[in-house]
C-alpha cells in the first residue's frame, strides 16, 4: 500500500461574494437612505470600485488556489507511483518546497538513535550519533572516547569494573594468607 501524504485544502467559499450587505460591512460603507445627494453618489461609486477590485482579488485567490491544489494532486501522483508501496518506517516521505518555488518529494532517512553503555544503558556522552555505516566514514577520535571501555561503557560503569577487579583481587590475597596461616598451625 502506498504512503499518502494528506493536504488541507483552503475553503473556497471564503472567496466568493456573498452579496451587498457583506461587502459593505466590510469595506465599511453603509447606504444612507435618507441622504441622495452627490456624496452618496461618490461614496456609491467609491463603493462599486472596491467591489470590483475585490471581486478580482477573489477570482485571482481562487486562480492560484486551482494552481497550488493541481501540484499537489501531480505530487500526490508521484508520491503513489514510488517503486515501493510498503508504508515502513524505512519508507517516508514528506513534502519540501525548493526555493524556485515547486513541490518535491523527499524520503526521509530513519532517526539515529545514540549509541548507548552495555551495562547501565545511558547514552555515550561524546560520541557521534550516526546511522550505523555512517561510523565507517568517520575518524577514531569521533566514535570513542579515550579511557578504558571508551566507545562501549560509560566513565562510572568502568569506574564500578576497576574498583570490584580490585575488591575480588585483595579478596583472592586474603585467602591466600589464611589459608597459609592455617597450614602453618
Amino acid at each position: 500500500m502506498a504512503q499518502r501524504v494528506t493536504f488541507r485544502r483552503r475553503n473556497p467559499c471564503m472567496y466568493k461574494t456573498r452579496g451587498d450587505n457583506s461587502h459593505s460591512e466590510l469595506f465599511g460603507f453603509v447606504r444612507n437612505e435618507e441622504n441622495q445627494g452627490t456624496k452618496d453618489k461618490r461614496q456609491d461609486s467609491r463603493y462599486t470600485k472596491l467591489l470590483d477590485e475585490s471581486i478580482t482579488y477573489n477570482a485571482r485567490q481562487e486562480e492560484e488556489e486551482e494552481e497550488k491544489l493541481k501540484e499537489i494532486q501531480d505530487i500526490q501522483t508521484e508520491i503513489l507511483t514510488f517503486p515501493s508501496g510498503d508504508p515502513a518506517s524505512s519508507n517516508q516521505i514528506k513534502v519540501v518546497k525548493t526555493p524556485g518555488g515547486k513541490l518535491v518529494a523527499q524520503h526521509v532517512k530513519k532517526q539515529a538513535t545514540r549509541p548507548k553503555c552495555g551495562d547501565c544503558g545511558i547514552p555515550l556522552p561524546g560520541i557521534a550519533t550516526l546511522r550505523p555505516r555512517g561510523y565507517a566514514s568517520i575518524s577514531k577520535t569521533q566514535k570513542t572516547v579515550s579511557r578504558a571501555y571508551g566507545g562501549s561503557r560509560c566513565a562510572n560503569c568502568v569506574k564500578e569494573r576497576v574498583v570490584r577487579a580490585f575488591l575480588i583481587e585483595e579478596q583472592k590475597v586474603v585467602k591466600k594468607v589464611l589459608k597459609e596461616a592455617a597450614a602453618k598451625k
